[in-house]
């Protein structure tokens, strides 16, 4: 009697064990949604064991808000607000420095569309609108002489430390840091035991492997002159996804609209195109074209096909005359178009 209690307390713990391991082991799909990482919405998405899915989540997460606390211009001791605030030669290496060489390179390709230096020229705007007028030519060149690339250097063997030449030089990279965050935490994810995993940050998005029921991640995109979604994106490989536009961002002076979308090069603000979406390997990389394409327009997917790996989509026109643009590979990923 005792032994055959003994074999059925065995068997139930037997049984109980391997429940217990499948449950573990079973694929399932796990998402949570950080509130307050970069003052905008946040989704992180897993698929993989049970086990693992919580402790990838929290660690994506962590990396989102140890980047924020580097890079933002709104947190006053961030490492950046420092740089900001520095005397000539303040000193950068690390996450930052990373951001910036890229960021030079992203100038160059971009033939200056595309530049963090430019921030003094982002904040008279911001002035200005809070004033109610805009700035003077003499502002605005005013401006531009106060921090260029000619003022912010890279040295070391690696280019690994950012100076500046001049008090007045400081860097905004809004433009990279998002992306740059979501790639970072995307890489808290890619385990043995995750199959794959998305990380969205105010809009950018970056994937990799599928969803749980084997269908490629899905991005809709937004319409720029109101409402709802133009499309629907699939990523059968993964990569990283982000829109740029003047919807909901403009200044309101004097009673007339002004795109917060700014040149760089001349320092006004640019209604090149209504929105912009880019498709690259990596979030920085799609964030920073986003960013140079909405200053370019249309004329600036010639850079686009001539890059391997990036495509790009541009609407421009009004919301009864909508005229969209296409990179040479850009329709291959488009799922449903309304």
């Amino acid at each position: 009697m005792r032994l055959a209690v003994l074999i059925a307390i065995f068997i139930a713990i037997m049984v109980g064990a391997v429940w217990f391991v499948r449950q573990i082991s079973r694929t399932v799909v796990y998402e949570s949604r950080p509130v307050g990482v970069m003052g905008t919405t946040c989704r992180i998405a897993a698929v993989g064991n049970r086990g693992a899915l919580h402790e990838a989540c929290v660690l994506a997460e962590r990396e989102l808000r140890r980047i924020e606390a580097l890079m933002s211009t709104w947190i006053d001791d961030s490492e950046l607000s420092k740089f900001n605030r520095s005397d000539k030669g303040g000193l950068l290496d690390g996450d930052l420095c990373k951001v910036i060489q890229f960021a030079e390179k992203m100038y160059k390709q971009s033939d200056g569309a595309f530049d963090i230096t430019a921030k003094p020229i982002f904040d008279l705007w911001k002035q200005s609108a809070e004033r109610g007028r805009t700035p003077g030519t003499q502002q605005i060149e005013q401006a531009r002489s106060a921090s260029n690339w000619d003022l912010l250097t890279l040295s070391g063997t690696d280019r690994n430390f950012a100076s500046k030449l001049k008090n007045t030089v400081c860097v905004e990279v809004a433009g990279l840091a998002k992306g740059y965050s979501v790639d970072w935490a995307l890489r808290e994810t890619r385990t043995e035991h995750i199959a794959g995993a998305l990380v969205e940050v105010g809009g950018d998005i970056a994937c990799f492997g599928r969803q749980n029921d084997g269908s490629p991640w899905r991005v809709k995109v937004k319409n720029p002159f109101g409402e709802g979604t133009v499309m629907t994106l699939e990523l059968p490989e993964g990569g990283a996804v982000c829109t740029s536009g003047n919807y909901a961002r403009y200044y309101e002076i004097a009673g007339k609209r002004y795109s917060r979308i700014i040149d760089p090069r001349t320092g006004w603000p640019t209604a090149a195109a209504a929105g912009v979406t880019v498709i690259a390997p990596d979030c920085m990389t799609a964030d920073a074209w986003a960013t140079a394409l909405s200053v370019l327009g249309p004329a600036g997917l010639e850079k686009i096909n001539a890059i391997k790996e990036i495509d790009a989509m541009l609407i421009t026109g009004d919301a009864e005359d909508r005229q969209y643009h296409y990179s040479e590979g850009f329709k291959r990923y488009i799922a449903e178009e309304r």
